[in-house]
């Protein structure tokens, strides 16, 4: 008995081995693996047993690669491609992670209609892109324009037009808008109608609406013609070439060009009275449904969308309305307040020859500290003000036939556009296009 308890007594004190916890190593795409490289140490530092790879099946693991069924297990395409077959074919894995329903609650509703099916989370905005112009507010002013008179429809956006050249001669170096030719703009209105029109039941039809727009576009020929040569006189010379508009996105919220204010600008509605919206391209993180590690693999989602850069996270989620200081500007702020405290004291008993350039380094240093200067936001509350105008009308075409840019559907209809547009746009031949359009996405829509 006594041997059997000193036994027992030596049992207890031998070290208990416990085995290792397995490290997990997830596959990512290419995309997704490029986007978290160089923040991977920390993910180790927060999740020391996962590892992250890229997919070794494919390159890129692209929609094709994830619906031929590539070995990955947190990928990220874009949606308005294969979307509705990853869902539908059960591809994505829907995501139950707290977090990650948590961020869903907060990103702006056309997200999260894309977002969710049938109440199921199944993805999350990688990135989101707007389609919207840039107006130069400073030089919309100075010409005359109100901000009451900016334009919302494609007649506004035309009176707008033929406004500035009743008056263009006053203002040497400004022309309305650049890169508006016809071309352009019929490209413009085609997505726009069919970002507005389009359908899983039936193929787009370019209707009356789109006819009257084209005819629109005819009659101002000569405005989009006297503007092109008066742009290519401004930039083929020694002086400043400013336009109103600018046919693309410039940034976020208010940028500066040179001194002027710049904000988006909604691309006007096709129609009166209908309101203009925001066309959006969106990338989508899912989790596949093949993974070995759902848990894990929702924890690199998680972290990847806490990592987003600053523009990105107050584009999809409603609820930053918090303007962001430059990390820049709050390190040199104590600085330059410092320096204009000793020159106050310089200035009181200096000498009259150092007084003009102390005053100048007064007032630069005065404007630098001025809590109303751009420089001082990553995101300023002007920024937020004006992106929330544009965000509130968002729609993001999910597996659209004719807008994919590598869709058939969408190359066809480039290539009747700019045969089109070259043409004198008569009635006959308005007539013909919008069949030829109509033909196009017909026989995109059969052979889906």
């Amino acid at each position: 008995m006594k041997r059997f308890f000193a036994l027992l007594l030596t049992l207890c004190f031998l070290p208990v081995i416990v085995p290792a916890e397995e490290t997990v190593v997830l596959h990512v795409d290419e995309t997704t693996y490029m986007t978290a490289e160089n923040q991977l140490d920390a993910f180790y530092a927060q999740y020391p047993r996962i590892r992250v790879e890229p997919a070794p099946d494919s390159a890129n693991a692209a929609e094709t690669d994830i619906l031929a069924g590539a070995d990955v297990d947190v990928f990220n395409v874009a949606a308005d491609s294969a979307y509705d077959s990853i869902i539908n074919k059960g591809y994505a894995l829907t995501l139950d992670n707290p977090d990650l329903l948590a961020r869903s609650g907060r990103l702006i509703p056309a997200l999260q209609g894309i977002c969710f099916r049938e109440g199921q989370l199944y993805a999350l905005p990688s990135q989101l892109t707007l389609n919207h112009w840039t107006l130069d507010e400073t030089n919309w002013l100075n010409v005359g324009f109100t901000l009451d008179e900016i334009p919302t429809t494609l007649s506004d956006f035309l009176n707008r037009y033929q406004d500035w050249q009743d008056r263009s001669g006053d203002f040497a170096d400004t022309y309305f808008c650049e890169n508006c030719t016809p071309e352009y703009l019929i490209r413009v209105l085609t997505r726009q109608y069919i970002a507005s029109h389009e359908s899983k039941d039936t193929p787009v039809t370019f209707d009356d609406s789109f006819r009257a727009a084209l005819k629109m576009l005819s009659s101002a020929r000569p405005l989009f013609d006297a503007d092109r040569e008066r742009m290519e006189a401004l930039q083929s010379g020694d002086g400043s070439a400013w336009p109103l508009i600018y046919a693309y996105s410039m940034d976020y919220g208010y940028t500066s060009l040179d001194g002027h204010d710049a904000r988006p600008l909604m691309i006007p509605s096709l129609a009166d009275g209908a309101e203009p919206f925001s066309e959006g391209e969106a990338f989508l993180y899912f989790v596949s449904a093949r993974t070995q590690h759902p848990l894990e693999a929702q924890l690199f989602l998680d972290f990847l969308m806490e990592r987003q850069t600053t523009d990105t996270a107050y584009m999809i989620y409603a609820d930053r309305t918090e303007p962001v200081e430059s990390a820049w500007y709050l390190e040199q702020q104590p600085k330059n307040a410092l320096e204009l405290e000793e020159i106050n004291e310089k200035l009181e008993n200096c000498a009259d020859a150092d007084r003009p350039a102390l005053e100048e380094r007064k007032a630069w240093l005065e404007n630098w500290l001025d809590p109303e200067n751009g420089i001082r936001w990553t995101i300023a509350p002007r920024d937020i003000a004006v992106h929330a105008a544009v965000a509130a009308n968002v729609r993001i075409p999910v597996n659209s036939l004719c807008l994919a840019p590598r869709s058939n559907c969408y190359q066809t209809l480039l290539s009747l556009i700019s045969r089109f547009a070259d043409s004198k746009m008569t009635d006959a031949d308005i007539d013909h296009f919008v069949t030829e359009m109509n033909n196009a996405c017909s026989l995109a829509f059969r052979e889906q």
